[in-house]
């Protein structure tokens, strides 16, 4: 049994420029909207004008995942919490 623990991805809708690249490592996740900025797809997505999260559970593979997509943003505006310690995961 591959071991899942809980994280929630913040996205911080107001600093995406819309460059792209976490959704081309994460198509999964994420996606474009009608302002060209990326939003999470997910149906339990919580949206706002501001910000988005997800809180999901996760083996270590889909996390590695989404640290990828997290690295390669180029205004930083992805995080990952792990919803055990509270603290945001080091993405390198």
């Amino acid at each position: 049994m591959v071991e899942k623990k809980k994280y929630r991805i913040e996205y911080d809708r107001e600093g995406c420029i819309g460059a792209g690249p976490c959704i081309a490592l994460a198509p999964d996740f994420f996606a474009f909207d009608n302002e060209s900025k990326m939003s999470i797809q997910h149906e339990k997505a919580e949206k706002s004008e501001k910000k988005e999260s997800l809180v999901l559970e996760l083996n270590e593979k889909e996390l590695e995942y989404l640290k990828e997509a997290a690295r390669v943003c180029p205004v930083t505006v992805i995080k990952l919490i792990n919803l055990e310690t509270n603290e945001e995961v080091k993405l390198f």
